[in-house]
């Protein structure tokens, strides 16, 4: 019986049932089962979510055929890193492009939106919209950056790169040197994002959460900030975040706390970040505690980040024993209150552990356009890592440029692929072999 007739039988019984939001799942499968733009590895999927679908159906016999079918056209299923039953996260651009254009399979698209299936290729996009900022740490890299970067991005710029990424795009970060909430047109750019229906999130020094006004914006447009604070005291605060002003920052993570008790949101969600230095180390406990006091779980440890060979003599305790042996100490005193997420930052491990950044399905974009891997390989951000013993300049790589080609082509640049392939497969290429965020060190 050929593939064709037994399709065509499968229909025949799968009109008989009545469960609408399966059948308009399987009708879409089918639909685009006669496109013969798509290629066959994604032919295969199809017939394997087919085979889910009519299992589902309770039709066992049927759905082990169709399985069988998906074997015709991919070899991938069985060998597949990622879940098989789920044929987005396989997907390949191009596919997912001729699926979106094609007004004919809309539905098809729809479908596995509501069913909160990632129907996008990208997971998340990071970008950057600004160099300014109302701080001046002692650790942060804008004071080595050029007057060029130490400048806002203009929102004509960002809304070009937004229409591009944002209809492959789940989420939206923003990432660089600058506060995202001291761009003037802020909310004019979390807006757009919204008309596109991304996530967004960013980190913050947490001091413009001023108003009910800022908080209320907040809970109904983001969904994720991480907010960096390094101290458990006043006294410390000030000299690590020089113009800042402690009792400020809690004020505002307190207001931000109360107005989503009080409209009932869970976001955002608010992860609370310690960047461990000789200054604050011993004060660990006591900003767990602080961190508990307002009523959030989610807390993450990590070493410094050092620019230059004097930052790291000044601040850095990872590279002297006797820091390092007292830091662990405070470690393992650290008060138990069951956070849900909790990362700690120890020593760095010898080999490649894990990229936190995901890059097979996530990239970052620079404010002159250019496409790379994650924050830390160039761009405003570009970072002097120290490991154990020696420093070393991480290499200027970028895939192409978002405002003279289109992302369908810089995503499939064959050395993109084969540096977010090496990562997925814990395979690292390149730079990425010597990266200490994937060694535990950073956060």
């Amino acid at each position: 019986m050929s593939n064709e007739s037994v399709i065509f039988k499968l229909i025949e019984q799968i009109e008989e049932h009545s469960q609408s939001d399966i059948m308009a799942g399987i009708v879409n499968f089918y639909n685009l089962l006669y496109h013969n733009e798509l290629t066959s590895n994604l032919k295969g999927h199809i017939y394997n979510d087919l085979g889910y679908l009519h299992f589902k159906l309770g039709l066992g016999e049927l759905a082990k055929k169709i399985w069988e079918l998906s074997q015709e056209f991919s070899l991938t299923l069985q060998d597949s890193y990622i879940n098989s039953a789920c044929m987005e996260n396989i997907i390949s651009f191009s596919d997912y492009l001729f699926i979106l254009n094609n007004t004919t399979n809309i539905n098809y698209v729809l479908y596995f939106n509501k069913k909160k299936l990632n129907w996008r290729p990208i997971d998340s996009v990071g970008i950057e919209i600004n160099g300014t900022c109302n701080l001046n740490c002692i650790m942060c890299g804008r004071r080595f950056a050029s007057k060029e970067i130490l400048t806002n991005v203009p929102y004509e710029k960002i809304e070009k790169i937004l229409d591009q990424i944002c209809p492959y795009t789940q989420t939206i970060s923003f990432g660089g040197l600058g506060e995202p909430l001291y761009h003037p047109e802020f909310k004019k750019i979390v807006k757009k994002i919204k008309e596109y229906g991304c996530k967004i999130c960013f980190s913050s020094n947490g001091t413009l959460f001023d108003s009910d006004e800022m908080c209320d914006f907040l809970i109904q447009n983001i969904e994720e900030i991480s907010v960096s604070i390094d101290a458990a005291t006043k006294e410390t605060y000030q000299k690590i975040r020089i113009g800042g002003d402690f009792d400020n920052l809690i004020n505002g993570l307190k207001r931000l706390q109360k107005r989503k008790e009080k409209l009932n949101s869970p976001t955002p969600k608010l992860i609370t970040k310690f960047v461990v230095m000789k200054l604050n180390y011993k004060e660990i406990q006591e900003f767990v505690k602080l961190i508990n006091s307002l009523g959030i779980n989610t807390i993450s440890l990590g070493h410094v980040i050092c620019s230059t060979d004097e930052q790291r003599a000044d601040l850095a305790i990872y590279n002297d024993k006797k820091f390092m042996d007292e830091y662990l100490l405070y470690l393992k005193n650290i008060p138990d209150y069951n956070f849900p997420e909790t990362v700690v930052c120890k020593k760095p491990s010898p080999d490649y552990r894990n990229c936190p950044f995901s890059a097979y399905k996530n990239l970052y974009i620079t404010r002159d356009g250019s496409v790379r891997l994650c924050c830390h390989t160039g761009g405003a951000s570009k970072t002097k890592y120290f490991d154990d013993e020696e420093p070393y300049e991480i290499p200027d790589i970028s895939f192409g440029n978002i405002y003279e080609q289109d992302l369908k082509t810089i995503w499939e640049n064959p050395e993109y692929q084969a540096y977010r392939y090496g990562i997925v497969k814990g395979k690292p290429y390149g730079f990425c072999q010597r990266c200490l965020v994937a060694r535990g060190m950073f956060i």
